[in-house]
């Protein structure tokens, strides 16, 4: 099983989901018991709302702890591949422009998406190949015979379109 290195990931789970209708629930809990007339029957109540409401605040630190973990060792991979990343994407982004032109739109987008992939370090390679090939085919279908609008056909594209 692949783990997800993107710390925006983390906040999102079901610890911080449930943890946050727990918390929820106790607040609305120990509002209840203010409104309560007679003293002897808030107590418990009261008590077990505000022991809820530490129990859910030390859940979200120890949630918060992982998080920033997370946070660090991403920026800590970030700085490490140097901060190129969003030229490398520009550079990238500008060649399949013009390279889209000589080869055609299906071969080149089908190679733009495997060197993002490669380039974003992507873990799923199948997931990638699939989406190379499949996304490409059904844009272009999608864009010139539905919509019938023109992309690039290279030499390659001609001899088999």
């Amino acid at each position: 099983m692949e783990t997800d290195k993107h710390p925006m990931r983390a906040y999102l789970n079901l610890d911080i989901i449930f943890s946050t209708l727990c918390m929820l629930f106790f607040v609305v809990m120990l509002i209840q018991t203010f409104q309560m007339e007679v003293p002897s029957t808030y107590l418990l109540p009261r008590a077990l709302s505000i022991l809820g409401i530490i129990l859910v605040a030390a859940i979200w630190l120890t949630n918060m702890k992982k998080i920033m973990a997370r946070v660090l060792e991403f920026e800590a991979e970030k700085k490490a591949f140097g901060g190129l990343n969003f030229y490398v994407n520009v550079l990238i982004t500008g060649a399949y422009f013009f390279i889209a032109n000589f080869l055609g739109y299906i071969p080149t987008t089908f190679i733009c998406i495997l060197v993002f992939a490669y380039i974003m370090r992507y873990q799923n390679k199948t997931m990638a190949l699939a989406t190379a090939i499949f996304l490409p085919l059904i844009l272009y279908y999608l864009f010139a015979s539905l919509l019938k609008v023109s992309l690039p056909q290279g030499f390659i594209e001609a001899l088999f379109i």
